[in-house]
């Protein structure tokens, strides 16, 4: 089932460009219907085995969870926290109790607009942030910065950090943020850009339980950016964005403000519910 997520904060930025002036850049109804590739389950974990045997496939693995959830902006830009419930709920309705510990495998954003006319400087940055360090620098999981008129993207990170389910602020650890410029223009209250999370994790019963295969590269965050056809013949273009080339407001982008402990925990099940 899908999430929709509802924005926690927000802040206005005002664009330079004069929307009359501008040259927009078409988008066909494919952009519309564009959906970002979903990453396979047995990229992320291994199969689990007993006695050389498989057990369960990857994608058939009950302690394997994901989520999906959209979010729409306007020029405002905001922030959202990626889950609105623990695993520790899902736990409860199917009456498991022996996981202790999640491991965070993927989280998986895309972007795209929902608007054939596109000014040509507007652009974006997206940033998925660690809550419990202070430290901007030391926080960052991922930053992307493209502009909304060469098409849509999209971008996965692979975090591997196993979590202690035990903590009462779980669904506070990690959030994204987004920064949006050049469409101060748009009508009030429109939000033409959608932002779209998938997340994978697997539950664990110790400390020591399953790490995820891939872990992503700190410093850097290479994105895939989809050049839209009529004819649906797109072009897909690797582009990396390296995080100290982005420049970035100083109050930018906030934190959540959540207490610092050894081993935090955030999560849900497909049925999370929407986080305010």
């Amino acid at each position: 089932m899908s999430l929709f997520f509802k924005s926690c904060s927000s802040k206005n930025f005002v664009g330079d460009h004069s929307l009359e002036e501008e040259e927009y850049v078409e988008k066909g109804k494919s952009l519309v219907k564009w959906k970002m590739p979903r990453v396979p389950i047995h990229k992320i974990y291994e199969e689990r085995r007993k006695n050389h045997f498989f057990i369960f496939p990857s994608k058939n693995d009950p302690s394997i969870r994901t989520t999906e959830g959209q979010i729409s902006f306007g020029n405002e830009g905001g922030s959202f926290k990626l889950y609105g419930q623990t695993p520790s709920s899902y736990c409860r309705r199917r009456r498991i109790s022996f996981f202790n510990t999640m491991n965070i495998g993927l989280v998986q954003i895309g972007v795209k607009t929902l608007t054939k006319k596109i000014p040509p400087n507007a652009s974006i940055i997206l940033c998925l942030r660690d809550n419990r360090i202070e430290k901007l620098e030391d926080s960052l999981l991922a930053l992307v910065e493209s502009k909304l008129g060469d098409g849509p993207f999209y971008f996965n990170v692979f975090p591997n950090i196993n979590l202690s389910l035990f903590f009462s602020s779980i669904t506070n650890v990690l959030s994204v943020h987004v920064l949006v410029k050049g469409l101060d223009k748009i009508p009030k209250g429109s939000a033409p850009i959608v932002v779209t999370c998938r997340t994978c994790y697997k539950l664990n019963q110790n400390d020591f339980g399953s790490e995820a295969l891939i872990e992503s590269p700190v410093g850097k965050t290479v994105f895939f950016q989809i050049e839209i056809f009529e004819d649906d013949d797109d072009d897909v273009v690797q582009k990396v964005t390296m995080w100290n080339q982005v420049q970035l407001p100083s109050d930018w982008p906030p934190r959540l403000h959540i207490p610092t402990v050894p081993r935090l925990v955030f999560g849900s099940s497909k049925e999370a519910q929407v986080s305010n």
